[in-house]
């Protein structure tokens, strides 16, 4: 398995999938192209409620290199553990492979700030 760590603009991630893990009532702040933000406000509420382990797939229309989103709930962001990170990392490992994905990029930096926050 490889690993690598980048600071590139999101619309220049080279991956198949783009993994942004989302927090209940938190607002998501990325690079990403306005419509593709603008797409995934109106999902979150809707479509999609950033539960625990919930996940959504969201088109990049065509405006990354990425093919798709994948949104995943953290839960509320009081409530997030060191556990609950590994949860979400594991459940968000076994989806990607079950669909058949074999590279991917994630935000982790929403999560980790919590933690450090906390603790």
């Amino acid at each position: 398995m490889k690993f690598s760590v980048t600071n590139q603009q999101l619309a220049k991630i080279d991956a198949h999938t783009l993994v942004i893990h989302v927090f209940e009532n938190a607002t998501i702040t990325t690079d990403l192209p306005e419509p593709i933000m603008d797409q995934i406000k109106d999902i979150i509420g809707k479509e999609f409620k950033p539960k625990l382990l919930e996940h959504k797939i969201v088109s990049t229309l065509g405006l990354m290199k990425a093919k798709q989103i994948l949104l995943v709930g953290l839960g509320h962001q009081e409530n997030f553990t060191l556990e609950k990170l590994r949860q979400v990392m594991a459940y968000t490992g076994r989806y990607l492979r079950n669909t058949r994905v074999t590279n991917f990029a994630t935000l982790i930096h929403y999560a980790w700030k919590n933690l450090e926050e906390a603790g």
